[in-house]
């Protein structure tokens, strides 16, 4: 539904050439990441590609990898003077990279926390920060967020990467004011997507119902947001289509909110999980 949604309402821009894009993406080491990158790839766009993990042989043309652990924003720095030595002005930037500690608040310790908000928060800021000037000095840039329908949704053993979608989704939302409003670069473009679970592997054993968290393809994300990049447009892409109403859900009475949380299942959802978790040595 979502990918028809999208399909029907977004053109691809006359003036989009995916030869002329320089793309520095997070996390392109499998799921969404490693589609997007084959794909962007195969239709002659550049990639910086920074992730721990390492890409899958063999790379595809025009793409370089930057081994860099996300949550070291020292690192961080370091690897992306290499990229804009190397590649130059970036015009898009894919801020994919996320984690997850699956633990009780009171059993994490201080590295899990700053590792999931580094991770999920911290860095993709950073990396805005970072390749900002060359995208306002450019004729047109695109900025992609991936958040979460769990910005607005607690889940016990989720709070970390909760609260880390929420702040990314705040960011996300004064980054376009400002963009708009006090700089003036209305030729940036910024895109943020709340998908519910994804078939990627990091929230396998997630005990949701089906009906209300269906299980999305890769695919199915990915052409959404080559759609939005293509399109020139950008905006909120909630997937599925109802995972609208998630923002509704923080205005809703506590008492709703509890017993919705009870009826859906959220509160023991994360005792079966089996997917991949940010782990100390």
């Amino acid at each position: 539904m979502a990918l028809s949604f999208w399909k029907n309402t977004l053109e691809k821009s006359n003036n989009f050439d995916w030869s002329q894009q320089k793309v520095v993406l997070t996390g392109g080491a499998h799921g969404v990441g490693l589609g997007l990158l084959r794909k962007i790839s195969a239709m002659g766009g550049h990639i910086a590609v920074l992730d721990i993990a390492e890409i899958p042989e063999p790379i595809p043309p025009n793409t370089i990898y930057y081994k860099c652990d996300m949550s070291d924003l020292q690192q961080l720095s370091i690897t992306m003077e290499k990229v804009q030595n190397d590649m130059g002005v970036a015009t898009i930037l894919i801020n994919n990279a996320g984690t997850l500690c699956p633990k009780l608040v009171g059993d994490q310790n201080s590295s899990d926390i700053t590792c999931v908000a580094n991770v999920n928060f911290v860095a993709p800021m950073q990396l805005t920060r970072i390749l900002l000037p060359g995208m306002l000095a450019s004729s047109h840039a695109h900025i992609v967020f991936i958040s979460s329908v769990l910005a607005y949704i607690g889940v016990p053993q989720l709070a970390t990467y909760t609260a880390s979608k929420s702040g990314l989704t705040i960011f996300y939302e004064s980054l376009k004011l400002e963009l708009r409003h006090r700089l003036k670069a209305n030729h940036i473009k910024t895109t943020i997507l709340f998908p519910s679970k994804i078939q990627t592997g990091m929230f396998e054993g997630l005990r949701l119902p089906q009906w209300l968290s269906p299980t999305l393809s890769t695919d199915v994300v990915i052409d959404a947001i080559l759609f939005s990049l293509e399109s020139g447009r950008g905006g909120e892409i909630y997937m599925p289509a109802f995972a609208n109403l998630a923002p509704l859900y923080m205005f809703a009475p506590q008492a709703l909110r509890d017993i919705t949380s009870w009826v859906a299942g959220s509160i023991d959802t994360m005792r079966t999980f089996k997917g991949r978790a940010y782990q100390n040595a």
